[in-house]
């Protein structure tokens, strides 16, 4: 899978997605209203054999924000990576400077 599948399958949520962050001015303009996803190549995992790369993939974390717990939305974003045939880990959190929750969907492309 590429990152510009990545980017489809979040899209798929319906939801606002950008690679990486939104900056308050710029070329990408303000953060939409909650919720939204960002993603990120988080680093490259490499696998050699005799010396050489014999394969390798991307850790990719992507983040969904919210204002408050929503678990049926947690429930459609689980469904669109599923369908994709995604595997990934999930974690919860809060970002105090932002005061927003964050499901953070850890995988690997």
């Amino acid at each position: 899978m590429t990152l510009a599948q990545v980017d489809a399958v979040l899209k798929g949520t319906g939801l606002p997605v950008v690679y990486h962050q939104w900056r308050q001015a710029g070329t990408r303009g303000p953060r939409p209203p909650l919720p939204r996803i960002t993603y990120q190549v988080k680093n490259d995992n490499l696998f050699y054999a005799d010396g050489v790369v014999y394969a390798s993939w991307q850790a990719i974390e992507a983040a969904l924000y919210t204002a408050e717990k929503d678990p049926a939305l947690e429930a459609a974003v689980d469904t669109m990576l599923q369908g994709a045939e995604v595997a990934y880990t999930k974690t919860e959190g809060w970002v105090e400077d932002e005061r927003v929750y964050a499901i953070i969907y850890e995988f690997e492309v």
